[in-house]
């Protein structure tokens, strides 16, 4: 749920100059795709607080994910998600040996030639940067924080990336601040992951929203533990093949359905079993009254 009243903006100090708010305004144009692709990620009750632009270490992610058993998962981005820089960056070279090119051509202008030519590569330059900001927002990527989980995402041209890390599997969180970004460490199973390249204006709340979730036991999804328990009570077999046996033991068969079912739906209350997952088992220990 994109719940607007909750979600934190962090807009440039008042007194902000006018690097700052470039950086400001920088950050939010990078995560305006992830951003709009917020609502197809978040779950039927999770509410998001937090978003800020960074980019995540994808070492750190491979080590971090191997201590803790998981896949760290492939990219979404391809080949097609990489071709919109490719061509713009062909572009900005073209730009760049055309300005060259032409600033050798009126360096042999006499008297001014060198002074033009000088202008001409120095009009160039920006040129070639900015024929890229259009492109810009398919490479942003950002660091969301919801009451359940911490999350990077990133919409490249095609596709979604997603990598989440539930409070219950943060044991610590830490930070480096440089001149302008900074670097948020949290631990799992003793490997740090590393989100760099955060507004260091902006890594203090994140810091704050995170520390303050550290070791909720809430999970966006149900473990394969738990899912193989809730299936063994729904498929555990009746053994007594008489039906006045099984007439006896109906009551106690309904019993043991509902409490199943009454631990299904406090499960997904407490936003520990989607609703699909809840759908599914309920389901399950549903047929077993066939």
């Amino acid at each position: 749920m994109l719940n607007q009243d909750k979600l934190i903006i962090i807009e440039p100090p008042p007194d902000a100059g006018p690097i700052t708010r470039l950086r400001f305004w920088n950050e939010q144009f990078k995560i305006k795709r992830p951003l709009q692709a917020m609502p197809d990620i978040l779950q039927r009750d999770e509410e998001l607080y937090l978003v800020v632009g960074g980019n995540i270490n994808k070492s750190s992610l491979q080590t971090a994910m191997q201590a803790i058993g998981a896949a760290s998962g492939n990219s979404a981005s391809g080949f097609l998600n990489l071709l919109p820089g490719l061509l713009f960056g062909a572009l900005s070279l073209s730009i760049l040996w055309a300005g060259i090119a032409l600033a050798i051509y009126v360096s042999q202008v006499p008297f001014i030639g060198v002074p033009l030519a000088l202008i001409v590569v120095a009009a160039a330059i920006p040129c070639a940067i900015l024929i890229n900001i259009p492109i810009a927002p398919l490479y942003g990527s950002a660091i969301a924080v919801t009451d359940k989980r911490v999350m990077y995402v990133k919409k490249p041209l095609i596709g979604v990336e997603v990598r989440d890390f539930t409070y219950s599997q943060i044991s610590s969180i830490s930070q480096d601040t440089g001149l302008m970004n900074a670097t948020i460490t949290i631990q799992l199973a003793g490997s740090g992951i590393q989100f760099t390249q955060i507004l260091k204006e902006k890594s203090g709340p994140l810091m704050n929203v995170i520390r303050d979730n550290i070791g909720n036991p809430q999970t966006v999804s149900l473990d394969t533990s738990s899912i193989e328990a809730l299936r063994n009570v729904a498929n555990t077999p009746n053994t007594l093949g008489s039906s006045e046996s099984k007439t006896s033991l109906s009551a106690g068969g309904s019993a043991s359905n509902l409490e199943a079912l009454e631990k299904l739906a406090d499960l997904r209350d407490r936003g520990i079993l989607t609703e699909k997952e809840f759908e599914d088992e309920k389901a399950k220990i549903l047929s077993t009254r066939n």
